[in-house]
């Protein structure tokens, strides 16, 4: 019997030792975090900011949402901005230089990046980056593509946010995500890449819908190559503050779900074009908290110092807590009363909706046959490489708000001219602030013609909407920022943005 015992035990002891043997290896060589530093573009230059990265993220299927994967994805979206280091050097062919460190210090090479990151954007350009690695998984090996879409420093680019088109996908924003998937297959097939493949794809604002679009087109089954493969699960696509631009109808299923979309309900940008329009966007929006969440001040503290100690565009400010509703009452032609509301700003961005689709933009023929030319001339002009105009921008949208309850009434009184001359006015003020002068004042009083009688319409019609929009208009632009971005993903508990979350076609 003890024979029989120490037989047992002799056997047991040796499957522990091989066990012990085959474990080691594993534990040995499972992917470490490391702690990078990635260089972003910040009021007009290159600043840094410490972020973490490791191959473990892309362990699991990409359908499963990864808080960490998530912060190391904003930070490829902000490396993907044009080098102001380069720009300022007049070295064009190195805007892609931010990209290059943060890849390059992952552990990615075999680095590209797409002709207008190397010259410089124009309206209907798109910047595109990426680099490459070998990973091994549970499943094996594979090659992760990193593809980073600039969604910082892009120039003349912004225009083409205003290309809408009348039908279907936004018509710039699916243009531009045709250019790099192009560029992607044809990066994938230069770099000699072969077998399973994993992509690994972000981007900021307009980058973000870009990527958003083209992790859509990935899972319809888009080919990148005869000799590659992927699978929905070895994609891990997570974009920033992403626009709107999908027609509505074709976001609607659940293979989609491997897009995660980090997304500010306080920022407008992810609210446009709006829904009533037939926009949506690709997978699953991740919300960050608004003042709605009964925790707000606790997270909102955390992320407001974190925000203070990196380099930052906003002055250290949250813009949405500044933000203010007001209740207008007029009898058609004159206020007669003005009062505080406590609604918050994606509330009022529903009531925005609502009042620019009903008088201001009556369908996307009208805003294509109407106004889309103007828009995107203002667009373009406000986001040129250029700091003064930009500058000016700010000061006029400052003396907007500075005296909105005068424009208010101006474009209550239904006289076209006389609104056009005030406003007109405002401009010039705001421009005289920044000291500029070399600007066409005819340009802008046409301009105005066209959009005057729209504004007057729906002042009319929605007093208090378009008086807070107004009122509020710094607050509103000023939200769009990255650093709000990076600093609540990086503050908030590992699994809220997990369990805050929305689908798009549902606001």
């Amino acid at each position: 019997m003890k024979k029989s015992i120490s037989r047992v035990f002799a056997v047991l002891l040796a499957m522990v030792m091989l066990v012990s043997v085959v474990c080691i290896p594993a534990i040995a060589s499972a992917p470490k975090e490391k702690t990078v530093k990635v260089n972003y573009v910040v009021s007009g230059n290159d600043k840094s900011v410490e972020f973490k990265y490791s191959d473990a993220y892309f362990d699991q299927s990409g359908y499963v949402y990864r808080q960490d994967l998530a912060i190391a994805s904003n930070a490829l979206a902000i490396s993907a901005g044009g080098s102001q280091r380069a720009r300022k050097s007049n070295d064009m062919k190195n805007q892609n230089q931010n990209f290059k460190h943060f890849a390059s210090v992952c552990g990615f090479d075999k680095f590209a990046s797409s002709q207008y990151m190397k010259a410089r954007p124009k309206v209907d350009s798109i910047g595109v980056n990426c680099a490459s690695k070998k990973i091994e998984d549970g499943k094996g090996k594979s090659t992760l593509i990193a593809i980073a879409i600039r969604g910082f420093g892009y120039q003349n680019e912004w225009g083409d946010n205003g290309l809408i088109g009348v039908t279907g996908d936004h018509q710039g924003f699916s243009r531009s995500r045709d250019d790099a998937l192009k560029f992607v297959k044809q990066y994938i097939r230069d770099s000699g890449i072969k077998g399973r493949i994993k992509v690994w794809v972000s981007g900021y604002s307009r980058g973000g819908i870009v990527a958003n679009m083209i992790g859509g087109s990935l899972d319809d089954g888009y080919n990148l190559g005869d000799k590659v493969t992927l699978s929905r699960d070895d994609m891990y696509v997570y974009p920033c503050e992403p626009a709107l631009g999908v027609a509505t109808e074709s976001t609607k299923n659940a293979k989609y779900d491997n897009i995660h979309n980090i997304v500010n309900p306080n920022d407008l940008v992810p609210m446009v074009p709006f829904t009533s329009w037939g926009f949506a966007r690709y997978g699953i929006d991740h919300l960050t908290p608004t003042k709605a969440d009964p925790n707000y001040d606790e997270y909102s503290s955390a992320m407001k110092d974190y925000m203070k100690s990196i380099p930052n565009d906003i002055y250290n400010i949250y813009w949405p807590d500044l933000f203010q509703g007001w209740d207008v009452q007029t009898n058609g032609t004159i206020i007669t009363g003005i009062s505080k509301n406590d609604k918050l700003q994606p509330e009022f961005f529903k009531d925005l909706d609502k009042a620019v689709s009903a008088d201001l933009v009556y369908s996307r023929q009208d805003y294509v046959d109407n106004l889309q030319v103007y828009i995107m001339d203002l667009l373009e002009a406000f986001n040129r490489e250029d700091v003064e105009v930009k500058d000016a921008g700010k000061d006029v949208l400052k003396v907007l708000a500075d005296n909105w309850q005068d424009v208010l009434q101006v474009l209550l009184s239904g006289d076209k001219d006389k609104a056009v001359n005030a406003i007109a006015g405002y401009i010039e003020e705001g421009y005289a602030k920044s000291g500029i002068t070399n600007y066409t004042q005819e340009k802008i009083v046409k301009m105005l013609n066209v959009l005057v009688p729209r504004v007057i319409k729906m002042a009319k019609d929605y007093p208090s909407t378009t008086g807070t929009f107004i009122a509020n208009i710094v607050n509103i632009l000023a939200a769009h920022s990255e650093a709000p971005c990076q600093s609540w993903l990086k503050t908030l508990p590992a699994d809220y943005m997990k369990t805050h979350t929305a689908y798009s076609y549902n606001y």
